[in-house]
């Protein structure tokens, strides 16, 4: 079909709708780069395919595509070398355990629903992936202690170095001279160290090291001479975290490059699969109803013959059309 007839019969704004019933944005982008079929036998599989996604979504209401995201080009740069973030990495997460479901709930109607097997029987189950980043990364993308026992062990130390900075900054603040000197009772912060709010004019009764001034001048902000070394242990705990959540970071982004090509694969599949079950809210929405296509004759052209048509974009009670 040519590009001309292509625009007359409205095709791309139906595509436009199509894709508005689509679950993710690989399911969207395949529904808008749909075109016109002309292979009586591929034609014939895609309509199979609508209608038992129809019968699906009437038998599971419930059967849906769990929170996926396109991350082709994400898992290409993991397959490069590249470290993905913990946002991008859930996201991976999130997508393959979206595959695997869908996968094991149409696993269990492949009699009833030959077709839709057919599209995630092509999905690999990549439990190593997901339980690697699932084990590693919260729900709110912080690298969990669970990830490696150094990072338990360094975020143990940081915890003990830091109630022991507080203590020692407690006992300061609760003091009679702090008392006097601090201009409010209490801890701080101010470039990653743990400092005292000090009255101006106090703040040759507090040795240690200014890390800032307020706006107005009367309150410097100092860190004592007493918790300088404890401070730099502290800080030094905090690169060794670091360099431990990279290193962490690094493997994860490893697996998922490892895994990349099952990866756009199970995407790919869970697409059409969206665009099948989009197929089928929409022809919900817009009764439609099921073509037959009839076998033909040898050598003879084949005939388009619509009974009772009407274009899905007409609102209202339109008047079918006999063709």
């Amino acid at each position: 079909m040519d590009k001309s007839s292509i625009e007359m019969l409205e095709f791309p704004r139906v595509r436009e709708r199509l894709a508005n019933y689509t679950s993710f944005p690989a399911g969207r982008d395949l529904a808008l780069s749909l075109q016109p079929v002309s292979d009586a036998e591929w034609v014939n599989l895609l309509l199979k395919q609508s209608a038992e996604a129809r019968r699906l979504i009437s038998v599971r209401p419930d059967f849906h595509i769990a929170e996926s995201y396109d991350v082709r080009e994400d898992v290409i740069r993991a397959q490069k070398g590249a470290t993905l973030d913990t946002e991008t990495l859930l996201k991976v997460m999130k997508t393959v355990t979206a595959c695997r479901l869908a996968r094991n709930g149409l696993s269990k109607m492949v009699g009833d629903l030959p077709a839709l097997w057919g599209i995630v029987q092509e999905i690999s189950v990549l439990a190593q992936v997901e339980g690697e980043i699932g084990k590693c990364v919260s729900p709110t993308g912080d690298i969990l202690d669970s990830a490696s026992p150094q990072l338990a062990e360094v975020r143990w130390r940081m915890r003990d170095t830091r109630r022991q900075l507080q203590d020692r900054l407690g006992t300061i603040v609760k003091s009679k001279k702090g008392q006097d000197m601090l201009q409010e009772q209490l801890i701080t912060e101010r470039n990653g160290r743990y400092v005292l709010p000090v009255k101006v004019e106090s703040k040759r009764d507090l040795k240690g090291i200014v890390h800032d001034v307020s706006n107005t001048g009367a309150t410097v902000f100092i860190e004592p001479l007493e918790t300088v070394e404890t401070g730099n242990e502290l800080r030094q705990y905090e690169v060794q975290e670091r360099q431990e959540i990279e290193r962490i970071l690094a493997v994860l982004s490893a697996s998922v490059g490892a895994s990349a090509e099952d990866i756009i694969s199970n995407i790919g599949a869970l697409a059409r699969l969206d665009v099948a079950l989009a197929k089928a809210y929409y022809a919900g929405k817009t009764r439609a109803v099921e073509p037959e296509i009839a076998g033909g004759t040898e050598g003879k052209e084949r005939v388009l013959k619509l009974v009772n048509a009407r274009h899905p974009l007409l609102k209202g009670e339109a008047i079918p059309l006999s063709v």
